[in-house]
């Protein structure tokens, strides 16, 4: 995947990721993926630099605990919570792939 595809679909996940966490009590991680998102439509910057400082911002988000890498979904519905805590997994694994972080 070339890397203005990465940068698009990372922004798309990204956007994804926000509704899931305004949706679901997780203001705390708003201003990191902001942040985010900012990062990689900075036209200024060439896109390297781009999925760089992105790729930096989101493993400063999961590192350690009580980090994004922590949040669960809760919902008084068990189906409902499973699903959403899978679709939240795969959001944060794309990213990482995307991002290309190790």
């Amino acid at each position: 995947m070339n890397i203005k595809s990465r940068i698009s679909a990372s922004g798309a996940l990204l956007a994804r990721l926000k509704i899931l966490l305004l949706e679901n009590r997780g203001h705390v991680y708003l201003p990191g993926i902001d942040n985010m998102l900012t990062q990689l439509t900075v036209i200024e910057t060439d896109e390297v630099q781009r999925i760089e400082r992105a790729r930096a911002t989101f493993k400063g988000m999961l590192g350690g605990a009580g980090t994004l890498g922590d949040f669960m979904i809760w919902t008084t519905n068990q189906t409902t919570t499973d699903t959403l805590n899978a679709e939240l997994n795969q959001i944060i694994s794309n990213l990482w792939g995307l991002l290309e972080c190790e």
